[in-house]
């Protein structure tokens, strides 16, 4: 049995890089995991539900359970649709991996203010709105476990 059999997963940023390799290590170690990933560039450009979708195809061939969800995590209606997503295909949610993230190519001195908003905004304000919306079904984890 793994570390995590049995349990709900939310990992935002999974369809590549780090937030990839912890969706498939949460499923390997036998979580659901909900895929969430808005499929864009390294860079914020372009949006597209194929790279979220072909993780969790790839954690359901490797004999896992997994759901993709197609998600900005700039948007809390995404956000509360990510949520959602994991109570109603796995029945609850036990933890959240925050992992979304863009870059830009610069220095900090040739950073424009721009380009720091957009990575702020993914990163910081992301995180933000996963955490505040993960709080009523973690409150409802906690309240079951100690009853």
């Amino acid at each position: 049995m793994g570390l995590m059999q049995d349990k709900v997963a939310v990992v935002t940023g999974a369809a590549e890089g780090i937030g990839r390799a912890v969706a498939e290590l949460l499923a390997a170690e036998g979580a659901s995991v909900v895929v969430a990933d808005l499929g864009c560039a390294a860079d914020g450009s372009g949006s597209s539900p194929e790279p979220a979708e072909a993780v969790a195809r790839a954690i359901r061939e490797g004999g896992g359970r997994a759901i993709a969800c197609h998600a900005s995590v700039t948007s809390r209606e995404d956000v509360r649709r990510i949520m959602a997503t994991a109570q109603e295909h796995f029945g609850g949610l036990d933890a959240l991996l925050c992992c979304a993230g863009i870059q830009r190519d610069r220095g900090l001195a040739n950073l424009r203010e721009e380009d720091w908003r957009e990575v702020v905004e993914v990163v910081l304000t992301g995180t933000f709105h996963c955490v505040q919306a993960a709080i009523e079904p973690f409150s409802d984890l906690v309240r079951h476990r100690i009853l």
